[in-house]
C-alpha cells in the first residue's frame, strides 16, 4: 500500500472499507486534500474468525498505524450486515471502542 505524505498544509484523510470501496482510487490527491482509500474484501466490523478481516483488529495492527498516525481523519466504510450475527453486548464494545480510537 502506497503511503502518502501531506504537506502541513494539506489535509490527509485514510478511508478503511469493505468491498463497497473496491473501484475507488487507493489515492486521491487534489490542491486540497489527500486521501488514501484501503478496501479489503470481505471485511467486517468484528471477525473472531479471521483477524485480517476484522476491522476493530486491523486498526491495531502496526500496517495501520504508520497511515493513521499521519492522517488528518479515519472514515470506515463498511456494511452492516457482518453485525447480523453479532450479540448486541459486541456491539456495544465495539462502539466504545471506536469512541476511544477517534480521541487518540
Amino acid at each position: 500500500m502506497a503511503t502518502l505524505q501531506s504537506s502541513p498544509t494539506t489535509p490527509m484523510y485514510f478511508v478503511l472499507t469493505d468491498s463497497h470501496g473496491n473501484y475507488v482510487p487507493s489515492t486521491i490527491t487534489t490542491s486540497s486534500y489527500s486521501i488514501i482509500v484501503k478496501a479489503i474484501s470481505g471485511l467486517k466490523w468484528i471477525d473472531n474468525y479471521n483477524s485480517n478481516l476484522s476491522t476493530l483488529t486491523l486498526l491495531s495492527t502496526t500496517t495501520l498505524d504508520s497511515h493513521l498516525s499521519s492522517t488528518t481523519a479515519l472514515m470506515l466504510l463498511i456494511g452492516t450486515n457482518s453485525v447480523r450475527c453479532t450479540l448486541a453486548a459486541t456491539i456495544s464494545v465495539l462502539k466504545l471502542n471506536m469512541k476511544l480510537v477517534s480521541f487518540l
